[in-house]
C-alpha cells in the first residue's frame, strides 16, 4: 500500500469479542495491544453522568429489568456487566466515560457514539479531553449540535446499512463542517468511498469483523476500521503487507 495510506484499526466496545463489551477490560485489552482507537457508546444515568453501556435496557447485560436513564450512576455501578460473558469476568461494572477518557494511553483515540442525545456534562467532557475523544452519531441534529460546540473536535455522521444518497449526506456534512462519515461496511462501494473521500471527509465503517471484508475496506481506503476483533484483523493486516 501507499506510505500516504495506513488504516486504522477501532476495538468495537473495546476487544469485544474475547471480553464483555464496553467493559474496562476490553477497553485496556485493547490498549494493551496496541490498538490506536476504541469506539464505545455512552448513555446517560438518572443524575446525568455519561456511563459507557450500548443498550438502554440493562437486561442483556445485567439481568436487571431497569432502563439506565432510571437509575443514578451509584446504582449504575454496583451492577454486574461482566458474567454474561464468562464467569471469570464477574466483578465489571458499568464505568463512567470520564472514567475511560481518563485511562485511555496519550496517543490513542476514543470515538464516542452518544445513544441518547448530548447534554452540558458531554461537551465538558469533549473539552477536557479534546486530545483523546472524536463522537459521532447516526442522528445528523446531535452530530451538528455538539459540532457546534467543539468545532476544533473531529466529528462524524454514522450511517446504517440501508441504500443512501449520498451526494445528499456529504452536502449536508460538509454544511456543518462535520469531519467524517461513518457507513456500515455493508454499502460501501468505490464509488461511495470515492465521493466521501474527494469532499475531504474522513471515511470510517463499522462492524468489520472477517479478514476478506476487512481487505475490501483497506483496497477503498477506509481511513477507520471498526471490529469487534482488533487485534486479529491488525495482525491480518499486517500479515498481508496492508498496514
Amino acid at each position: 500500500m501507499p506510505t500516504s495510506y495506513n488504516p486504522i484499526i477501532a476495538a468495537h466496545r473495546g476487544n469485544a469479542f474475547h471480553y464483555p463489551e464496553n467493559s474496562l477490560i476490553a477497553f485496556q485489552s485493547a490498549w494493551d495491544n496496541k490498538i490506536p482507537y476504541i469506539e464505545l457508546d455512552t448513555r446517560f444515568s438518572k443524575d446525568g453522568v455519561a456511563v459507557v453501556i450500548h443498550d438502554q435496557k440493562l437486561k442483556r447485560l445485567t439481568g436487571v429489568d431497569q432502563n439506565v436513564s432510571e437509575l443514578d450512576i451509584d446504582e449504575l455501578m454496583h451492577l454486574d456487566i461482566g458474567q454474561w460473558k464468562d464467569p471469570r469476568f464477574k466483578g465489571q461494572s458499568i464505568p463512567s466515560l470520564e472514567r475511560i477518557l481518563s485511562k485511555a494511553p496519550k496517543g490513542t483515540k476514543v470515538l464516542v457514539e452518544s445513544k441518547a442525545g448530548c447534554n452540558d456534562l458531554l461537551i465538558k467532557l469533549g473539552k477536557q479531553f479534546h486530545d483523546k475523544v472524536e463522537f459521532m452519531d447516526f442522528d445528523f441534529e446531535v452530530v451538528s449540535y455538539i459540532k457546534s460546540k467543539l468545532p476544533h473536535i473531529p466529528v462524524h455522521l454514522l450511517l446504517d446499512d440501508k441504500p443512501q444518497d449520498i451526494e445528499k449526506v456529504i452536502s449536508k456534512a460538509l454544511s456543518v463542517n462535520l469531519d467524517g462519515i461513518n457507513p456500515c461496511y455493508k454499502i460501501i462501494t468505490p464509488d461511495l468511498a470515492n465521493a466521501i473521500k474527494t469532499a475531504n471527509l474522513k471515511l470510517l465503517t463499522w462492524t468489520v469483523d472477517k479478514p476478506e471484508d476487512a481487505i475490501r475496506m483497506v483496497k477503498m481506503k477506509v481511513d477507520i476500521i471498526t471490529t469487534n476483533k482488533p487485534v486479529e484483523l491488525m495482525e491480518h493486516l499486517v500479515k498481508n503487507n496492508l498496514r
